[in-house]
């Protein structure tokens, strides 16, 4: 999974009520925020952690609800097949008010004292002080059908209609109904609206119906058909954070950006149990927080909304069920995405998903083979070769075949190799630095090895513990600004500082950085300073004079660091307890809104000015 800019409904937060309640119909939120949901078995509520049933087996209140609205901050009015329920949420009691309300109800909406009720045998309107209930049906008052499905009370206070055979406008003055044509050459003999939706931004009505979509301007009276939704029953509208119209069908969830007439369909995927839940789609609503809940015929989908976040699942890149857990995201100079983990390495042009432009190489693969799956690190030269640092030794990319060389590197005595690669880059004297897990660090000549056709490489160099390193077990070398070579030790105190012309190995920091604050992760910004990532912080270090400060992330529980990025005038840090921003000068860290994400790797694209944040999922 990985995050850019944006939401796409891709991936959803899935909410189950229990196998009996599984078909959701409407949602309500009350003034505490509090949602409540209409299912096939009664009423729930959801307080963002956990559900509560609000009915009793067997009585009145077990029953399906279509509908409801909220009246006076207190009750809840639910349309339902036993007709309407009053559900007072502040004493969690039903009310029994002496009305006999009609059976089958299917819509509800709210006119200042007059609630209107839409039921399968007419349309009816209940004066909630009064407690009168008034009947309007075909003969009478001019509605084309006397079942209604839909009612809509506009900002102008009008109240439109939606029948089994058409819609129509309520004029109060006389109390009859006007018939609004819908543009349909059609041989059914009904036309059956089943949604409605008031657009202000736009000053339209949105009107599904079984096989159409509608935009209706009252202004003018223009009706357009949107062609895009030719055949499509839609049973819901709405309007997301984001200005675009969602519509959900009998065939799974639609987002129509008005704007360029461009259709997104979203459908459940079974390799994605975050995926909508199911492809049904009975009611659509917005909450105060503009998060989208989905109420389908197999539970809830919840989108949350954040304008700065989009969803990517791989299968979207791919066009595969596979999973990978990446830890190394880059961009080329070509401008081509490579994305690297545990199962392999895959290279694409856009991250919005074309799978035609997606290759993925990984062991197995006869046309893209790779010696090992799991990548640790992505590395362009300053000739602009594509390096990759792997379980399997380095391998350097081949553009005109689309190939990787695969390199064998081992030390001069021939005690130790490269053959578990950890992370490389290329010094000012075109040399290969290469930190390997039980190698130590090799350093070859870059062109040399390029030209050599021996199986194996005798490094230029090696340094181990017998030239002063502290391990060779070697996770991260970074090079400063001096020409030093910083090194990240795995589970082990302090850093390692290699000065490559005395060849001097230093250990610093090996007090500040130890215990629980041992460094895993090390970093380095486009000013030259360093950064260490411990459990619970960052340490800045100036390479110059090796001074240092801390930034400490608070008593927040574990804050291991999973990833860093210098992106701007930023770093991000990502953690097992969410992601912190730290600014470079002022060293001030904030804790972002996502403490329920876990990222394992970070990439900032300067060209389009994104940032990708890789979520970890589990392999098949």
């Amino acid at each position: 999974m990985v995050y850019g800019q944006k939401a796409n409904y891709q991936q959803f937060d899935n909410i189950y009520l229990g196998a009996e309640a599984s078909v959701i119909s409407c949602f309500l939120q009350d003034s505490e925020g509090l949602i409540w949901i209409g299912s096939n078995k009664g009423l729930f509520s959801y307080d963002g952690y956990s559900s509560q049933q609000h009915f009793t087996y067997g009585e009145h209140s077990n029953t399906r609800i279509y509908c409801g609205v909220i009246v006076n901050h207190t009750y809840l009015y639910l349309g339902t097949d036993n007709g309407v329920l009053v559900y007072n949420y502040k004493t969690d009691k039903y009310e029994h008010p002496q009305t006999d309300f009609p059976t089958d109800v299917r819509t509800m909406t709210l006119q200042g004292d007059t609630l209107w009720i839409g039921s399968l045998n007419g349309l009816y309107a209940y004066q909630l002080q009064s407690r009168h209930l008034s009947l309007f049906d075909t003969r009478h008052n001019g509605l084309p059908h006397n079942t209604i499905y839909s009612t809509l009370k506009t900002q102008n206070n009008r109240l439109y209609v939606g029948t089994y055979n058409g819609l129509c406008r309520f004029n109060p003055s006389d109390k009859t109904f006007q018939r609004i044509p819908l543009p349909v050459n059609r041989s059914q003999n009904n036309l059956f609206v089943n949604s409605l939706l008031e657009d202000s931004t736009r000053q339209c009505i949105w009107i599904g119906t079984e096989g159409y979509l509608f935009r209706y301007t009252p202004a003018t009276g223009e009706m357009k058909q949107i062609d895009a939704f030719h055949n499509n029953s839609i049973k819901s509208l709405a309007l997301d954070g984001s200005g675009e119209l969602l519509a959900g069908t009998d065939n799974g969830l639609y987002v129509y950006r008005t704007e360029s007439g461009s259709l997104q369909h979203i459908i459940h995927d079974s390799r994605n149990i975050q995926s909508l839940t199911n492809n049904i789609i009975w009611n659509i609503y917005t909450d105060q927080n503009r998060n989208i809940w989905l109420g389908t015929d197999y539970g809830i989908s919840l989108s949350r909304y954040n304008s700065a976040l989009q969803h990517i699942p791989i299968s979207q890149i791919t066009g595969t069920g596979d999973g990978n857990q990446f830890y190394s995201l880059f961009r080329d100079s070509k401008g081509l995405y490579w994305f690297g983990g545990t199962n392999g390495l895959i290279r694409f042009v856009s991250p919005q998903g074309n799978q035609h432009d997606a290759i993925w190489y990984k062991m197995g693969n006869e046309t893209y083979p790779l010696p090992h799956n799991r990548i640790r690190h992505i590395y362009e030269d300053r000739e602009h070769q594509l390096w990759i640092a792997t379980d399997g030794s380095i391998n350097r990319y081949d553009y005109a075949s689309r190939q990787f060389v695969h390199y064998n590197i081992v030390d001069k005595t021939g005690a130790y190799n490269a053959n578990w690669s950890y992370y490389m880059f290329e010094d000012a004297d075109g040399k290969l630095w290469i930190a390997t897990c039980l190698g130590g660090i090799f350093v070859v000549d870059k062109q040399q090895l390029i030209r050599s056709k021996a199986d194996k490489y005798v490094a230029e160099q090696n340094y181990s513990l017998q030239n002063g390193l502290s391990g060779m077990f070697i996770n991260q070398i970074i090079p400063d600004r001096e020409g030093n070579v910083w090194v990240l030790l795995y589970n082990s105190t302090g850093l390692d500082k290699i000065n490559p012309r005395t060849q001097k190995v230093t250990r610093l920091f090996a007090k500040e950085l130890s215990g629980e604050k041992a460094p895993n992760y090390l970093l380095c910004d486009d000013e030259g300073m360093l950064w260490a990532g411990y459990n619970g912080g960052v340490m800045r270090i100036n390479p110059q004079d090796d001074s240092a400060k801390t930034v400490a992330f608070g008593s927040f529980g574990s804050n291991e660091i999973l990833s860093m990025a210098s992106i701007k005038n930023h770093i991000w840090v990502s953690t097992t307890n969410g992601l912190w921003i730290i600014d470079r000068q002022t060293l001030d860290a904030r804790q972002q809104n996502m403490t329920d994400k876990r990222f394992t790797s970070l990439l900032f694209d300067s060209i389009d000015g994104n940032i990708y944040l890789a979520e970890p999922m589990a392999l098949p």
